[in-house]
């Protein structure tokens, strides 16, 4: 069992043996105060670059959404009586035109149906069901099979028809419905018939119906002209706006210019964009009144990417009809590197709010030419979608180029941990040597201590022998004296 290093502390020789020890150990620590002092600034630098990663891909999603076009519908749509019509503007597709619609709906979709009636709670004859004419394998029925039997049978094997039973005082009742509405729609005939086809090779009579209502278009008039739907929703046949008729009556449809939704989708920007030179500025900033500056202030990488940034939000992005800058379209910089609307002094305000002057020049720029504007921000004609031209387009891919997996901020992130590595590996090694220098110096110190007291022992019993010594001496016959005395 190895025993540890015991120190008598100068009890033998008197001397300050641990006082000494923690001197030398301490001179020697200090020795690495400069790899404590590199620890602490890579962990203050990798700390403020975790903070960014948050406002850089809040920065990217906002410049995603300049490029969705559900971000630019300009219009908005009102029906003055929801009770005849529901209406939305189409997600895709060209933008409606902003006027108002008359639209007289004088009848609903409704699906195919035919009702057959039995008499008891069995089909009572021996033969097939078939569903259309497309070849499908007909149901084998008997008669002593229920009506709910068959109806089950049918909606297990007949997609596109359901099936019900109705239990009447007079019978029993089989509902059959077609799944879509229309005149055209499913296996109807040219009638907008259901075709239904019951066949008994015995001779058994066959079901006939006992209620059949054909399916039918709903039809309408917009400013006059007839317009039918298979359902009750039009969805091509008024540019930029789908409509659903609720009943039989006329009402209008109005659609109106509404910039609100583009200028909510460059609010988040603007507010992104700003978060982040806030986020950049408490991390990278120098206060000459306290004379300290932040972790990651002179740092080139970061430098570099705001320098990239501002080259691209300052000149990025053609519309090829003369739009080329955000200035254009009312959106600037301030004084302290945010951006906003433009003011009267040239100046925003308040950054990330509409000013008055910038929104003018937006709408301006708008009423002018709406497609050049979009064609500037690189809106696509499908949402969801990665932007790759335009404004959003340039501004995307160098926010991609930082943010993405082995992007700027994860090659910085496994640079900095492999300094942090190197730096705690050199750290831990320095306490192995130091470890080992005060067992050197605790073994060395505490032999001196005791050699010092055997030594200090021996003279004791020297200096306590000298009495006797210098004693003898005298009763032998030796003096000192003078011989004339």
């Amino acid at each position: 069992m190895a025993l540890g290093l015991i120190s008598f502390g100068g009890i033998g020789s008197g001397l300050p043996v641990n006082q000494m020890i923690d001197a030398l150990v301490q001179a020697k620590q200090a020795q690495q105060q400069p790899l404590q002092t590199r620890q602490t600034q890579l962990t203050q630098v990798q700390a403020a670059w975790l903070t960014l990663a948050s406002p850089f891909s809040a920065l990217q999603a906002a410049v995603q959404g300049l490029s969705d076009p559900a971000n630019w519908q300009a219009q908005k749509i009102s029906s003055g009586d929801a009770s005849v019509v529901t209406a939305a503007l189409a997600p895709e597709g060209p933008a409606p035109v902003a006027g108002t619609y008359t639209v007289a709906v004088s009848q609903l979709a409704q699906a195919a149906s035919v009702t057959y009636r039995f008499s008891g709670e069995t089909l009572g004859f021996d033969g097939t069901f078939q569903v259309g004419n497309d070849g499908t394998q007909p149901l084998t029925v008997q008669s002593s099979e229920t009506v709910e039997a068959l109806a089950d049978a049918i909606n297990a094997s007949h997609p596109g028809i359901s099936a019900a039973v109705i239990h009447g005082s007079d019978g029993t009742y089989l509902v059959l419905t077609n799944d879509q509405t229309g005149a055209s729609a499913g296996p109807v005939d040219a009638s907008g018939n259901l075709m239904i086809t019951w066949s008994s090779p015995v001779g058994d009579t066959v079901p006939t119906p006992f209620l059949r209502t054909a399916g039918q278009d709903a039809q309408a008039l917009i400013n006059g002209i007839a317009v039918t739907s298979a359902t009750n929703t039009f969805s091509n046949v008024l540019q930029g706006v789908s409509f659903t008729a609720q009943s039989t009556g006329t009402t209008t449809l109005t659609v109106t210019s509404d910039l609100s939704k583009p200028e909510a989708a460059l609010n988040s920007f603007i507010q992104a964009y700003n978060a982040l030179v806030q986020a950049v500025d408490k991390q990278a900033s120098y206060d000459a009144s306290t004379q300290t500056a932040g972790p990651l202030f002179g740092d080139t990488v970061l430098q570099g990417i705001l320098d990239r940034l501002s080259a691209t939000i300052l000149g990025s992005g053609t519309s090829g009809t003369g739009i080329t800058s955000l200035a254009q379209l009312g959106i600037v910089f301030n004084r302290d590197g945010t951006l906003g609307w433009d003011t009267t002094s040239g100046n925003s305000a308040n950054a990330g709010q509409v000013g008055l002057d910038g929104k003018a020049i937006f709408e301006s720029a708008w009423a002018a030419d709406p497609q050049a504007v979009q064609s500037f921000f690189g809106v696509q004609s499908i949402g969801g979608l990665s932007p790759t031209a335009g404004f959003s387009g340039s501004l995307y891919a160098l926010l991609d180029s930082v943010t993405r997996p082995m992007g700027t901020l994860a090659q910085v992130g496994q640079g900095l941990d492999a300094s942090l590595k190197m730096v705690n590996d050199q750290l831990a090694t320095f306490q192995d040597q130091l470890n080992a220098y005060k067992q050197r110096i605790t073994a060395q110190l505490n032999a001196m201590d005791l050699a010092v007291a055997r030594y200090q022992q021996m003279g004791s019993l020297l200096v306590a022998q000298f009495p006797q010594i210098f004693g003898k001496s005298s009763s032998s016959g030796g003096s000192f004296s003078s011989a004339s005395a």
